[in-house]
């Protein structure tokens, strides 16, 4: 039975990454950048907790599940170079050293080892960080040591909390492409998810519901705290607290927590094309409060992040519905036969 409620959380996850990007003005603005830091470590644990085959030969699993984010990069990176493109040729700007940035050996070496897309687009991260950690993953049920795995998350969280979050209280800084990779950000959850799915009778026993209500509560204001204290990160001591028990509660306790129709509907089906594509939805927002000299407007300021988010979803949806229409008449196919370009057996 599909988890609903875990659809709808996918939904709230993915708007909160838009929050992360596309701001609100003043300190409001910046506390709920910070609480919504969660949002990309939940997608690992997703992640994780779905690539959990028990009693299965995940080998024969994980390869069809790296091909398909390999195919998402490929595309997403495709789409957004193209989309860079485009905005440079309209303004005018200089496209051949944004191309040569762009394709400069040192940032491709970035990319390769911190999976460092900050040159492109810098959300689009997360995509090679994935199939790193499917990589990994496939190596770790491999040769069977998915116990040995389990105990290096302490490991990898405390490298992610040390790198970015309390270095910087020892006079220390890393590059936030140090931290926010494959590993520090993207192992360490995805094996949590991982663990939580083997042991997920166990959490069920020792776990209440009031309990994981309590530990949400406790790492939003957490997450307040640090933030008014030690100012914007990318990761908070109250994220990790918040991240976990939303997720308990919603694989543990779902049943209990009714999620709008529309939340569960977008989480389902929506939640990754709106992570990949809110960014370029921005852009033409921007365009348009430039063009209407409204950019400035604190009213514009304060709804943009919602509307970024309904016309992102809206556009998306609208996408998905034209493809069911193309393939539900096959009219590539009805195309093809018409000019008798198709016949049965053919690769098309």
């Amino acid at each position: 039975m599909r988890n609903k409620c875990l659809d709808g959380m996918k939904a709230i996850a993915a708007c909160m990454v838009i929050f992360i990007h596309i701001d609100l003005p003043g300190q409001t603005g910046v506390f709920i950048e910070a609480l919504s830091r969660f949002a990309v470590p939940f997608f690992f644990m997703i992640s994780g907790y779905f690539c959990y085959y028990n009693g299965k030969d995940a080998s024969d699993k994980i390869p069809g599940k790296i091909f398909h984010i390999v195919k998402l990069m490929i595309f997403a990176m495709a789409f957004y170079f193209i989309w860079e493109i485009s905005k440079r040729l309209v303004t005018g700007e200089n496209l051949y050293r944004w191309i040569r940035e762009v394709t400069d050996r040192q940032n491709i070496m970035k990319l390769l080892l911190y999976n460092s897309t900050s040159p492109l687009r810098g959300h689009l991260w997360f995509l090679p960080a994935l199939i790193y950690c499917y990589m990994l993953d496939y190596l770790i049920e491999r040769f069977h040591l998915r116990k040995i795995a389990f105990l290096c998350i302490p490991v990898l969280l405390g490298g992610l909390l040390w790198r970015g979050y309390f270095s910087s209280f020892f006079g220390y800084s890393y590059r936030i492409m140090e931290y926010r990779n494959w590993l520090f950000t993207g192992m360490s959850f995805y094996l949590l998810g991982q663990m939580f799915h083997e042991y997920l009778y166990w959490f069920r026993r020792k776990i209440g519901y009031i309990t994981l209500i309590l530990i949400m509560t406790v790492g939003i204001g957490m997450t307040i705290w640090e933030c008014s204290q030690f100012g914007a990160k990318e990761i908070y001591v109250g994220s990790i607290l918040i991240c976990i028990s939303i997720f308990l509660l919603t694989v543990l306790w779902g049943t209990r927590i009714r999620m709008p129709e529309v939340l569960t509907a977008v989480g389902a089906k929506l939640a990754f094309p709106v992570y990949l594509f809110h960014l370029a939805v921005g852009d033409m927002m921007r365009v348009l409060a430039v063009a209407g000299n409204f950019e400035d407007n604190l009213a514009y300021l304060w709804i943009r992040p919602f509307a970024v988010c309904v016309f992102t979803i809206v556009m998306i949806a609208l996408v998905y519905r034209g493809c069911s229409f193309w393939k539900k008449y096959d009219i590539v196919g009805i195309l093809f036969r018409q000019f008798g370009l198709w016949r049965k057996g053919s690769p098309l």
